[in-house]
């Protein structure tokens, strides 16, 4: 599924691109970000620049909460982050344009039109970076 299906966020911003798996039983999902040129996460020599990760993990924790709240919207809804609760860089691979990172989205609780997720973000296999994050987004019961 597209997550700009799920998020409001378009172009430049729309920083992952594919919702690969959902388990509504456990609440959890994984979303696939190809690291292309032209996004905020490159520096003037292509270098990547770290605290990216935050808003890949971000926007990965609100198309799977998404996802999870029926997905068929027309539209997406509104969100913001709430609190990063935890960061960890584990490590700093030396990523290029073209390399794809996995995040993993386990959702802890929700009441409401607020959640709270932990993340994990693979590369090539390895964990490279974990955040516990607290978001609001709309629903549709909230925003009538």
């Amino acid at each position: 599924m597209a997550p700009d299906t799920l998020i409001p966020h378009q172009g430049y911003m729309l920083l992952v691109d594919d919702l690969i798996d959902l388990d509504r039983g456990k609440k959890k999902g994984r979303v696939s970000s190809v690291l292309t040129s032209g996004k905020p996460y490159w520096n003037e020599s292509e270098r990547f620049r770290y605290h990216w990760l935050l808003e890949i993990m971000a926007q990965a924790a609100a198309t799977v909460c998404g996802a999870l709240r029926g997905g068929d919207h027309d539209a997406s809804t509104p969100g913001f982050l709430l609190s990063i609760r935890e960061w960890v860089l584990l490590q700093r691979p030396a990523l290029a344009p073209g390399d794809a990172v996995l995040a993993e989205v386990t959702i802890e609780t929700e009441v409401e039109a607020i959640s709270q997720a932990s993340i994990t973000l693979e590369y090539r296999g390895e964990t490279v970076a974990r955040s516990l994050m607290s978001f609001y987004q709309e629903t549709r019961s909230s925003m009538s």
